[in-house]
């Protein structure tokens, strides 16, 4: 008896390996008193309670001070700003960029059918496997390789760059939201504020920013395509007369040397952003409950 409740009085120390807290000890103490009851009680649920309480708190504990949260913010937003202007602008002009064999609109239902797929199949995959920053960097990839294909819309290398853009959206978009949410927290946790209001602020912010993608993206299409294009004035747009009879004659294709100039262009933005992400993101693992088994615990026990 008096072995026993020697062992009884030394199991919270033993037990300290998992963490140093308090709140661990008091759960260590009372875990103890549960065995004095019953001290047959298997050493391995001991272990999984106080290990469950050591992740839970763990997880609302600030990884990055207030000066990285705002610069990890402003990367992501910039990034972000910088792909999708590129995606948009291009994707904008595959009705009238690429119209022979409907190549434009056929990639873009590529694209949509890959990105159910992916949804559905690889986004959790690909965040525990890579982490949130390695999933956006590799999910823009598709989305420059896609630009790139326009330089020569081949329908075949068109096609896969587009099953490339759908397969790295959801992950991309999944970290990218899981990111925000993260400094968000943070964020809320050196401020003292309730997290749903800075997560309100914090996508607020980004989505305002992030909507002025459309226009960049036209702009830079207009500017590149005016240099060398010279559209039809004659009866057309502010000139059209409904009573003249003149035919209009269809519009020629984009130059070669335009078509790259653009398409250059906007995949320069896209490794640009994937060069921020890689260079000035912080990484972010979500971290997952670890299962404590008896070989896992010191033979003193």
């Amino acid at each position: 008896m008096v072995d026993i409740e020697n062992e009884l009085n030394t199991i919270p120390e033993k037990l300290s390996f998992t963490n140093s807290t308090s709140d661990n000890r008091s759960t260590a103490s009372s875990v103890a008193d549960i065995l004095a009851i019953d001290f047959h009680t298997s050493t391995t649920s001991v272990v999984s309670i106080v290990i469950n309480a050591d992740n839970d708190n763990n997880d609302e504990v600030p990884l990055f001070s207030i000066r990285q949260i705002n610069k990890n913010f402003f990367v992501l937003l910039l990034a972000f700003i910088l792909l999708f202007t590129a995606y948009s602008g291009i994707i904008s002009l595959q009705s009238s960029l690429n119209v022979k064999g409907n190549v434009g609109i056929n990639s873009l239902v590529v694209t949509h059918a890959f990105i159910l797929f992916s949804a559905t199949f690889l986004t959790s995959t690909a965040v525990d496997l890579f982490g949130l920053k390695w999933a956006m960097i590799i999910g823009e990839i598709g989305y420059i390789l896609y630009i790139l294909a326009n330089i020569r819309p081949l329908p075949l290398l068109m096609y896969i760059a587009a099953a490339l853009v759908g397969l790295g959206s959801a992950p991309l978009w999944t970290s990218q939201a899981t990111y925000l949410s993260r400094i968000a927290r943070y964020h809320s946790y050196h401020k003292q504020k309730k997290v749903e209001v800075i997560i309100s602020l914090f996508s607020g912010i980004f989505f305002a920013f992030f909507g002025t993608m459309g226009i960049w993206g036209n702009l830079i299409s207009y500017f590149v395509l005016n240099q060398s294009n010279h559209p039809q004035k004659f009866n057309c747009g502010i000139h059209f007369d409904p009573q003249s009879n003149t035919v209009v004659k269809e519009p020629h294709g984009v130059h070669e040397t335009t078509r790259s100039v653009l398409c250059a262009t906007f995949a320069g933005m896209g490794v640009v952003s994937a060069l921020l992400l890689l260079f000035f993101l912080d990484q972010i693992r979500l971290a997952k409950p670890r299962k404590i088994f008896v070989s896992d615990v010191p033979n003193s026990i």
